[in-house]
């Protein structure tokens, strides 16, 4: 779906002036690179800690560290399904982590969570739940 610039940019600031679900962060301008400094100095001394303290390997450490990262980038995707209001498609919030300072240590986290979550009562997708049944039914 091609949306106007400005149609998008409007829709997008009416979607984050929602204060329900989105809370505006205190930066001041030209110091963002300074919040994303400092996160990824935060993580970088707790994994540190926990290298020196015998807690993580070294390449563990190395492997999660956060260096050059970079701030989340948020973008809408146009809801083609759902009702245009004035000629301008609802859009879903989408946020992009890749390379943030959390990055790393997220991906680490989830490969370690994912065994202890998933059971039979897991749904992978609905296209995978739908063949289970067909399966169980056949």
């Amino acid at each position: 779906m091609i949306i106007n610039k400005v149609d998008y940019v409007s829709r997008m600031n009416e979607l984050l002036a929602d204060t329900s679900k989105f809370k505006k962060l205190d930066i001041q301008p030209d110091h963002d690179y300074n919040f994303l400094i400092n996160q990824e100095l935060r993580i970088s001394k707790e994994l540190r800690l926990m290298k020196n303290s015998g807690a993580m390997m070294e390449s563990l450490y190395y492997q999660l560290n956060p260096t050059g990262t970079q701030p989340s980038v948020l973008y809408g995707l146009s809801k083609v399904h759902k009702p245009v209001v004035n000629n301008i498609p609802k859009l879903r919030p989408i946020l992009s982590a890749i390379n943030s300072p959390t990055y790393k240590l997220s991906q680490y986290m989830n490969k370690l969570l994912k065994p202890l979550t998933t059971n039979q009562y897991t749904c992978r997708d609905s296209f995978s739940f739908a063949d289970d049944i067909m399966k169980q039914d056949g």
